[in-house]
């Protein structure tokens, strides 16, 4: 199992309350596809979420845009998620994701003793309390940097544009054939 993988199952791990909300679900396979990321979750027997390391077939696929996905963490918007499956486990999970939470705090007390992580989580959670407009802005930077540098997303503009410059070309080729259609009328005379 990869370091990725390990994180996210030590998070979810430290969220057993979500084995209730889960229980039901046992042995299903959420698809989570947030371009350009693909990840897969299990429901094991006792209803907590296990991230897979080999893709398959998923009970349920949920899949949105960066952008989307931003928007869903920083305002809670759902909007621009795409479903398909069983719309009831996609909704149960999502309602599980965005009420977990990473208890940093314990894991720090085990590299630096518990009353600095207390006051490293404290000082934590204010920083992100105060920053949240900064985290929508360094998300926003990165979906940008992604269209724009490493060219990994398209953005909606360039799609419109592709689209006009084929339906112009179209026309134009539609003229340019009038014409010659035209001349070589003229010419068989």
């Amino acid at each position: 199992m990869n370091i990725k993988n390990k994180i996210i199952n030590h998070i979810l791990a430290q969220n057993e309350w979500m084995k209730d909300e889960l229980i039901l679900y046992k042995n299903k396979i959420i698809q989570i596809e947030v371009e350009p990321f693909l990840l897969q979750f299990q429901v094991d027997r006792n209803g907590q979420l296990i991230n897979l390391d080999n893709l398959g077939d998923a009970d349920t696929s949920i899949s949105m845009t960066t952008k989307a996905f931003v928007n869903m963490l920083t305002t809670k918007q759902k909007k621009n998620i795409k479903v398909d499956g069983d719309v009831d486990l996609a909704n149960t999970f999502s309602k599980v994701i965005l009420k977990t939470r990473w208890d940093i705090e314990e894991d720090l007390s085990l590299l630096v003793g518990d009353i600095a992580a207390v006051e490293i989580s404290r000082f934590g959670k204010a920083f992100i309390r105060d920053s949240k407009k900064g985290v929508q802005n360094i998300a926003e930077g990165l979906v940008e940097y992604w269209q724009e540098e490493e060219q990994i997303l398209t953005s909606k503009d360039e799609v419109e544009k592709f689209n006009s410059e084929v339906d112009k070309l179209q026309e134009d080729f539609g003229r340019v054939e009038a014409k010659f259609t035209e001349l070589f009328k003229n010419i068989s005379r």
